[in-house]
């Protein structure tokens, strides 16, 4: 995909969150009078950086860009977008929905799939450092649930 195809589809993902956002309730008259002076070519700081964050959202959501590190400060729009994103699809809690996203991206990107079970042992050789986090995630919440 072309570079102008992903900013199109970065900027329609943008409007959609807009949108949805709308639906809920949340007011976005400001949002859209930031994002229509920007589109015009009117940059203030207050626009730029309603702007940068959205397209940090929506990047997030579609994963069409690698963004500069100017937009490291909206870490945690990202964090909480994959949070809301993983479940939203999943269904299920935050820390579960992202182990399953996990796990669905690393098989995707091996072009496998799980086929025969594998022991505990075993996953944990292959555990990484976001494995690592949400199986604590897990185990503190199966602990908060015993006690």
């Amino acid at each position: 995909m072309c570079i102008r195809d992903r900013f199109k589809k970065l900027t329609q993902q943008v409007l959609k969150n807009v949108e949805r956002r709308e639906k809920e309730g949340i007011p976005q008259t400001t949002t859209k009078m930031y994002l229509e002076e920007y589109f015009k070519g009117r940059y203030t700081k207050q626009n730029k950086e309603v702007v940068e964050r959205l397209v940090a959202e929506a990047n997030t959501q579609l994963g069409l860009l690698k963004l500069p590190s100017r937009f490291d400060k909206y870490k945690n729009t990202m964090v909480e977008t994959v949070k809301e994103t993983a479940r939203l699809i999943t269904g299920d809690d935050t820390s579960q929905a992202l182990l399953k996203l996990v796990i669905a991206k690393e098989n995707i990107k091996e072009n496998t799939l799980p086929s025969d079970p594998v022991s505990y042992t075993h996953l944990r050789a292959h555990e990484t450092s976001l494995h690592l986090v949400c199986r604590l995630l897990l185990e503190k919440k199966k602990k908060k649930q015993k006690k």
